[in-house]
């Protein structure tokens, strides 16, 4: 039995109550499918780790921030992937695999002493006591009360169509797009990042209202900026977008766009796009994700983060 260690998110942002309920660990990115041997490259090495080396019997802890073990749980099939956690709090968490938890006790999980986890979403357990801590909390005994049968997934939520006849046509140019370079064989030099904003980002903009006077590309080293009103300066700063190219998406370009943010001190909500998807990181939550939206399959939850990214949304803050 190897130990895996799994975080499932920063203190006050964790999904972990969710993958206790659902009897899940997941990981993301999942934008660019399900994990497969013939395009193992074009993935993060995490995933291919969650995809290959894990074992049913195997144990993984489950952490809270960098210092909270909150469960212990063992692997109940092989790799899956699960379309209906592409938005989990904001982030794609498709690969997923099925698991028994055993959440600790409250007096237990905060007395671990356990070591900071490392930057890794997913990674090998090396240390000494989380093994142990992992072994003694899967004892048979331990795991008597635990039913045989695992929770029932919840069910993939239907695709809709916007309500708004422009972002329906940016959407089905989406769709046909992704129809020609959806392999992930061929993703890595499919589209350009201009190409992604000349063809997808700025129509999409356009169609939620923004007036193309406030729309600025490459605009003091960001990729877009959409200001609330003219003139473009920063204090008018609405929000900026951080585009890459498709299979290119990663905490960098989060972590790129917070540079340019802090050289023009300004702090506005990034967004964060490879034209087809769109994950929003709000400012007033230390740039947590918080929206997301796959415009090849838009469900309910993406239209809200639409509306929110709407321009009357901002220019009826300041009206």
């Amino acid at each position: 039995m190897r130990v895996w260690q799994l975080n499932s998110g920063p203190e006050g942002r964790s999904y972990a109550d969710l993958l206790v309920r659902y009897g899940v660990a997941l990981i993301g990115p999942g934008e660019t499918g399900a994990w497969a041997s013939t395009s193992a490259s074009a993935f993060p090495r995490h995933v291919t780790r969650f995809a290959t080396e894990v074992s049913e019997g195997d144990a993984i802890l489950l952490r809270v921030g960098r210092s909270r073990i909150v469960a212990a749980g063992e692997v109940a099939s092989g790799y899956q992937y699960l379309p209906q956690f592409d938005d989990v709090g904001g982030l794609d968490l498709r690969h997923a695999r099925r698991v028994r938890w055993f959440p600790f006790a409250t007096e237990q999980e905060a007395h671990h002493g356990v070591p900071a986890s490392g930057g890794s979403a997913f990674s090998p357990v090396t240390d000494g006591a989380l093994e142990s801590l992992a072994e003694s909390s899967l004892r048979p005994e331990t795991r008597e009360w635990q039913p045989a049968q695992l929770p029932a997934l919840p069910p993939e939520l239907p695709f809709v169509e916007d309500r708004r006849p422009a972002v329906r046509e940016v959407a089905a140019e989406a769709r046909d797009l992704w129809s020609l370079y959806s392999e992930v064989s061929r993703q890595r030099g499919a589209l350009s990042e201009s190409e992604l904003v000349c063809h997808l980002v700025v129509p999409l903009l356009g169609a939620l209202g923004w007036r193309p006077e406030l729309i600025a590309v490459e605009w003091r080293s960001v990729d877009i900026a959409v200001f609330r009103r003219w003139p473009r300066t920063v204090a008018n700063l609405a929000l900026v977008v951080e585009a890459k190219r498709v299979g290119a998406v990663s905490a960098s370009a989060l972590r790129q766009a917070r540079e340019y943010l802090d050289a023009m001190d300004a702090r506005v909500d990034v967004v964060v796009t490879d034209g087809f998807t769109y994950r929003r990181y709000r400012a007033e939550e230390g740039y947590e994700p918080n929206g997301y939206a796959n415009l090849v399959r838009l469900k309910a939850s993406g239209v809200s983060l639409l509306d929110e990214l709407a321009s009357a949304q901002f220019i009826c803050e300041v009206t």
